[in-house]
């Protein structure tokens, strides 16, 4: 019911640099997969 948010999420971490490995989405909720050393940086 939020439009945009995951374009917004991939937008920002895309611009940091930081590479999604594995994306997985529900009606609420999306979460994704990003390197180790990239982690605290993409939170």
């Amino acid at each position: 019911s939020h439009p945009g948010v995951a374009a917004r999420m991939f937008s920002v971490l895309g611009k940091k640099g930081i590479n999604i490995d594995l994306i997985s989405t529900s009606e609420i909720k999306i979460s994704c997969v990003v390197k180790k050393d990239k982690g605290s940086e993409a939170v």
